[in-house]
């Protein structure tokens, strides 16, 4: 083999390699991803569905059944687990809802959701049956709360 054959052996090697190295973290990284739920107290027997959810947290949805104001609240912990909530539930990007909550509260429409550390919105919502929150699942104690929607 020629010298400049052996080179262009070597980058092809060092290329596939590396290729290798970014599909195996992307891999790595989709697998880690933090599941999030959306939580309840335990005696409240409302379920959602997404539309619903949607709605709760851009203010569209404000009362329960019975007409118990709903006070939705976010764990400010976890950026990655907002963005996603956004982007599959809200279906925008953390921009938008900046945006979107930003013009909200300039035109006294709505107020953005609470937000909190995950143990003190855990606390809150079993404390609150008018709470509902977002959370990552590993923050949640089952017996103080009650999952409606994982993601």
């Amino acid at each position: 083999m020629t010298k400049q054959r052996l080179s262009g052996t070597i980058k092809t090697m060092l290329l596939a390699g590396l290729v290798n190295c970014i599909f195996v973290s992307f891999v790595y990284a989709a697998s880690d991803e933090q599941r999030g739920a959306i939580i309840v107290h335990p005696e409240n027997i409302a379920n959602f569905t997404k539309t619903e959810i949607r709605k709760i947290f851009l203010g569209q949805l404000n009362y329960y059944d019975n007409n118990i104001r709903i006070l939705p609240m976010l764990s400010f912990e976890h950026l990655e687990l907002r963005t996603r909530f956004n982007e599959t539930i809200i279906n925008k990007s953390n921009r938008q809802m900046r945006a979107y909550w930003a013009k909200q509260v300039f035109t006294g429409k709505g107020k953005p959701p609470a937000e909190l550390k995950d143990s003190e919105l855990v606390e809150n919502v079993s404390q609150n049956q008018a709470a509902i929150g977002l959370v990552p699942i590993d923050a949640i104690d089952n017996k103080k709360v009650r999952v409606i929607l994982e993601f």
